[in-house]
């Protein structure tokens, strides 16, 4: 299994000599074994490897369990750990998503803010990717879905991503290596769990060597999708979005080819990708002709022979004084109400997002200001491990460049305080010892917050 996982390193030039790995260690079986890997393959490797692990407090006593297990692991083992404890289910209420993305979305950030340039190794495995294929399939998917678990992404590495989550426990075994199990695992509640315990054991039944004819599919299924993404990049060239593309050129491309490049060009001049629905509609446009919105209010249409993504709307950069109680913005009015403590505490537990639109105004430095994004503008938002950059909040949220200006940002002299759509900065978050607390509210012809 160690030949196995170098060669995968290797195959996918996953490290630089000196550079620094941070493995994502849950205290799994998993990533204990990819742990144990990388120490012994430090010095051929020429790397340094570090740990981080993430305490997401929903398993109760058994969470502490396993935070203190790698702790102690980690320290017989001379390894550095970083570890964070986040309130996830607390979290995700606020932000109004579910547990699982609330929980992933917190440990890559810390990962990324522990890791820094260097890398994060993952411990996914050939089983892992096994059972995504099968999720993809299950809800309908394209050939990008039967790709599995890519080996990299960005930063992101993953070692053990040819070896099966039965090499896995057969190391650990053989090397007595300990590891804890997370009792999640063991219920069907979830999908993922649904498929490894019914589905791939009655593949492996029908075919004992799945995981051979696995790799196998993946491999092929990569290759030919990275083909025909490079086919659909030459399509295109360097195509501005906003200066539009050749109906003829696109047309006379076979449909797996036009699909990607129709895809390419959506993304780029919305900022998030499109659904399959929209592509759809963008490609019927090239023979129809016509229009059809997207993402953010941007809209594609074929106007003589050319396929154009127009930026409707747009809203220059603007700039206003604080007013007490309530302020007159470009679309609308900025409110502020000051609540008590007592309020606060029961309307946050009623509402989900309330908290997020209140602020400590005893944190304030200098003159307020609201205005209209930036370049450059960062944020840490509440409860968060890491500052973005609103413009890549927007990207995420898949807010159009040219609606941007329409959501308010309320600054001081020192930085951001709060920001419409996300909500306030960690730096000015309602705490214990608040006494000055302001609920913002944004009433626009459009909706509240700009919607």
């Amino acid at each position: 299994m160690l030949d196995a996982v170098l060669q995968t390193i290797e195959q996918n030039e996953m490290f630089a000599a000196g550079e620094r790995v941070t493995v994502a260690l849950s205290g799994g079986a998993d990533s204990m074994c990819l742990l144990h890997i990388l120490l012994q393959l430090q010095h051929q490797l020429g790397i340094t490897v570090a740990a981080a692990h993430v305490n997401h407090l929903l398993r109760d006593d058994e969470s502490d369990r396993d935070q203190q297990f790698v702790q102690k692991a980690c320290t017989e083992l001379g390894v550095e750990c970083y570890v964070a404890r986040f309130d996830v289910k607390k979290q995700a209420q606020l932000d109004g998503i579910g547990l699982e993305e609330c929980g992933r979305r917190l440990r890559y950030e810390f990962l990324q803010e522990v890791a820094k340039d260097g890398k994060i190794a993952t411990a996914h495995t050939l089983s892992d990717s096994l059972e995504t294929v099968l999720f993809h399939l299950s809800r309908g998917t394209s050939l990008k879905g039967l790709c599995g678990i890519p080996a990299v992404r960005g930063q992101i590495v993953r070692p053990l991503i040819d070896c099966t989550r039965q090499d896995v426990e057969a190391y650990c075994k053989l090397h007595h290596i300990e590891f804890m199990t997370d009792s999640t695992n063991l219920s069907d509640t979830y999908t993922r769990n649904r498929l490894r315990h019914r589905v791939v054991p009655e593949l492996l039944n029908i075919n004992p060597s799945l995981y051979d004819a696995v790799r196998r599919m993946l491999r092929s299924n990569r290759e030919d999708e990275s083909y025909l993404n490079h086919l659909a990049q030459q399509l295109i060239g360097d195509t501005d979005p906003n200066s539009g593309c050749s109906v003829q050129c696109l047309l006379q491309a076979p449909r797996p080819v036009r699909m990607r490049a129709i895809a390419s060009l959506a993304q780029a001049a919305c900022g998030c990708a499109c659904d399959n629905k929209h592509l759809e509609k963008i490609n019927e446009l090239l023979t129809a002709g016509g229009k059809t919105v997207l993402y953010g209010g941007i809209t594609a249409r074929v106007r003589r022979g050319i396929l154009e993504f127009v930026r409707e709307g747009s809203l220059e950069e603007w700039s206003v004084p604080f007013q007490e109680s309530q302020t007159e913005i470009p679309l609308g009015i900025l409110k502020t109400q000051r609540i008590s403590k007592e309020e606060y505490d029961k309307l946050r537990i009623v509402h989900k997002n309330f908290a997020k639109d209140c602020i400590d105004f005893d944190t304030i430095q200098g003159r307020l200001t609201i205005r209209s994004r930036r370049q450059g503008d960062c944020i840490r938002l509440a409860h968060r491990a890491v500052t973005k950059t609103l413009k890549k909040l927007f990207n995420e949220a898949g807010v159009a460049p040219e609606k941007r200006a329409r959501f308010a940002v309320l600054a001081d002299e020192k930085g951001i305080v709060w920001t419409d759509l996300f909500g306030v900065d960690q730096r000015c978050i309602v705490t214990q010892q608040s006494k000055n607390i302001r609920h913002i509210t944004v009433l626009t012809s459009e909706g509240n917050h700009g919607e």
